[in-house]
């Protein structure tokens, strides 16, 4: 009788802790899952892959988490620009001669209007729970790592 095979081999070039730490992070601030997965070097169609594994119920709980911290991060800066304006180039004859702040007062009108007082600027707990659940003790350590490969064994994979 064949037993399913349990462990597998720790890539380098693979989804480590620190590759998925990495993706959840950006993927919170930009809500853009190429982006992210550009910042943790792996690819876009891997990320997807990770998160369909059944193993992978950490990092696709914190995905879920990332995504829904996003739009707090988008409302942030549309309050930022529409307090404090953004630059624009003043022409004079087709010739920059300067620069301005210019307010959006209807940009502002908008957000107070729909504003959330209780999901905006909150603490991001689910986020950092999620994080948390992708803890350093899962990673093995590294002379486990290299004692596994001396010895031509398999070490438990992070996924």
């Amino acid at each position: 009788m064949k037993m399913p095979r349990t462990t597998r081999r720790i890539r380098s070039d693979g989804w480590t802790l620190p590759r998925q730490r990495m993706f959840i992070k950006t993927l919170a601030m930009t809500g853009s899952v190429k982006q992210a997965a550009a910042r943790a070097e792996m690819s876009e169609s891997s990320a997807y892959r990770l998160r369909l594994h059944p193993g992978a119920e950490a990092f696709r709980s914190a995905w879920e988490t990332a995504l829904g911290a996003c739009p707090t991060t988008l409302r942030q800066v549309a309050f930022d620009r529409a307090i404090n304006g953004v630059l624009e180039d003043v022409y004079c004859n087709g010739v920059a001669v300067g620069r301005r702040v210019v307010l959006n007062d209807r940009l502002l009108m908008f957000l107070l209007r729909h504003y959330d007082t209780g999901a905006a600027f909150t603490p991001q707990h689910k986020m950092l729970e999620a994080l948390e659940r992708l803890v350093e003790a899962d990673d093995p350590a590294p002379e486990i790592v290299a004692a596994a490969d001396a010895q031509g064994q398999p070490a438990v994979d992070v996924i």
